[in-house]
């Protein structure tokens, strides 16, 4: 299968979990394993942000993780990961959080 169907099947599994709240298989055997290159692992990031974006999602931030090099080393990854934050994700300080949406 080609990089883009990896990533369009990748991104829709994403997807399916997130919207039914049940947890999947690690994808990095998908998108390559131990080798995989973090470039695929961001264009499954940007097909699942168009795609909220062509579902009226409004991209209000993005966010930074995995900025400590003890928790990188942790995790087994040389960098910290960038992400999107949409509106409904954004919550204000002391705000509750539902826990249906943990």
């Amino acid at each position: 299968m080609s990089n883009s169907g990896v990533v369009e099947l990748v991104a829709q599994a994403l997807r399916t979990a997130e919207f039914s709240r049940t947890a999947i298989a690690a994808i990095r055997s998908e998108l390559g394993g131990e080798s995989a290159d973090v470039d695929i692992a961001y264009a499954v990031q940007e097909v699942n942000t168009q795609h909220a974006l062509s579902e009226g999602r409004r991209l209000v931030g993005r966010k930074i993780g995995l900025t400590s090099k003890v928790v990188q080393t942790q995790l087994g990854v040389d960098q910290p990961d960038f992400g999107m934050l949409f509106a409904d994700m954004a919550y204000g300080d002391g705000e509750a959080i539902p826990a249906g949406l943990l």
